[in-house]
């Protein structure tokens, strides 16, 4: 009986029983795989690992502490030359995982400092960009989705509504809790009980900002069911540019934290650190955002 696929595994660009004997191979660890902008970025570092002439082993690590662990304790070990990986469950005791022989590049938010280069985003400038491009189309009641309250580290989350506060504050608002919709999940269909929920409490607003294109699209549905017009009555922003929201309907207005850049610096810094050999002084890149305007906001 085959063990509980905790860990998804798959090599992306030929299947791993048939590589050649001299094709070179990286590993690529994420939380999840099911959301389309993680799906997205796998299949960006593939593209850019294939450039450098790498094979790309992908695994799923569900968000487990001790997956992490291990494969960051393995890295550059059986049978691949270093390590990509977003970690999430990593806690601030585990400071020495990341004192590691093999190759390691973090991307996503950083839970702990340790020598290997780190690629990221601009968290809370992209959402800051998102609320300020609502509030300069006349929106004063900003309803935001993707806040998770049990957040006890600095993620992604927590800086997108730092973002978001910080926004609403430098135009003189301040934050109603009432538009504050708590999410366990970044998908569509939390997107849209959240929506659910903020309808609910009978509280105005005019906008919407979403963390993810996922949670947006979401709450577009329910919006339209609702009978709300986007964006005459509600403007609704996601986060991450990913293909389907070009496709909502009506098409969304989003913020791309230039997740192909990422894919490029996390390929090109592990590249480098395997040719050299050397560990050298960790280096950061952040990816520069930029706002793509359609027609929900």
């Amino acid at each position: 009986m085959p063990t509980p696929s905790l860990l998804r595994r798959a090599v992306l660009g030929g299947r791993r029983a048939e590589r050649d004997a001299d094709e070179r191979c990286i590993t690529l660890a994420v939380p999840d795989l099911s959301g389309e902008y993680l799906g997205q970025l796998a299949d960006a570092v593939v593209r850019e690992a294939g450039e450098l002439g790498w094979q790309v082993l992908v695994r799923q690590t569900c968000g487990l502490r001790d997956v992490e662990l291990g494969l960051l304790a393995r890295a550059g070990q059986g049978g691949t030359e270093g390590l990509i990986i977003q970690p999430l469950a990593l806690r601030p005791e585990d400071s020495g995982a990341l004192a590691v022989p093999g190759p390691v590049v973090l991307i996503g938010e950083r839970p702990l400092e340790g020598p290997v280069d780190h690629v990221t985003l601009a968290n809370a400038a992209a959402a800051e960009t998102a609320v300020q491009h609502l509030l300069s189309t006349g929106r004063r009641r900003v309803a935001v989705i993707g806040v998770n309250s049990t957040d006890t580290q600095v993620t992604a989350g927590v800086l997108r509504e730092r973002g978001y506060r910080a926004a609403l504050g430098a135009a003189g608002l301040a934050v109603d809790p009432a538009l504050v919709a708590d999410v366990r999940g970044w998908d569509a269909r939390s997107g849209a009980r959240a929506a659910e929920d903020l309808l609910s409490t009978g509280a105005p607003f005019d906008a919407v900002f979403a963390f993810t294109d996922d949670l947006a699209i979401g709450a577009l549905s329910v919006l339209a069911h609702h009978g709300l017009r986007v964006p005459r009555d509600v403007a609704v922003v996601g986060f991450d540019n990913t293909r389907a929201s070009a496709y909502a309907h009506p098409p969304l207005t989003t913020v791309d934290p230039g997740s192909r850049a990422v894919a490029h610096s996390a390929v090109s810094l592990l590249d480098e650190r395997i040719r050299n050999g050397a560990r050298g002084v960790p280096r950061r890149f952040t990816a520069v955002h930029q706002l793509v305007v359609r027609e929900s906001a």
